[in-house]
Order: C-alpha cells, then sequence, then structure tokens
C-alpha cells in the first residue's frame, strides 16, 4: 500500500472512532466534517450498515469504506 493510500486509510479509521459509543454515521460524519446524508451515502456505497460502530468494522470493509469515500469525493 502506497504512503499516500496508509495515510488516508489511518485518517477514516481515526475519524471512525472519533466519537466514543457513537453510530459510524455519527462518527464518520463528525470526524471528517460530512453532512450526515454524505456519511450515509459513503456507508450504503460501502455497503455498511450506519447503525454498526466502528470497532465491529472489519478491515477489508474499511478498505472498501477507504474506496466508497473518495468515489463519492466528499468536500
Amino acid at each position: 500500500m502506497a504512503e499516500a493510500d496508509r495515510t488516508a486509510f489511518f485518517s477514516l479509521v481515526r475519524a471512525g472512532f472519533s466519537a466514543a459509543r457513537k453510530q459510524l454515521v455519527n462518527s464518520l460524519a463528525q470526524g471528517l466534517k460530512l453532512e450526515k446524508e454524505q456519511a450515509l451515502s459513503v456507508l450504503a456505497m460501502a455497503g455498511i450498515d450506519p447503525r454498526r460502530r466502528a470497532e465491529t468494522v472489519a478491515i477489508d470493509e474499511w478498505l472498501g469504506l477507504l474506496k466508497a469515500y473518495r468515489e463519492a469525493g466528499p468536500t
């Protein structure tokens, strides 16, 4: 994995864990400074239930989430 990919991956994971005991959609919205609708869209693209918590997401799912986030291109 390239350095830029590693950096982006860990930034995404940190955002997912940024709000303890919250659903993934809320943690990502807060951690990535997205609207909740944008976070919901990215999670849907990755096939991840937005009600899950970050600690339940497997590494391959985080990678899929990174891909979906990049494809969605939220700003």
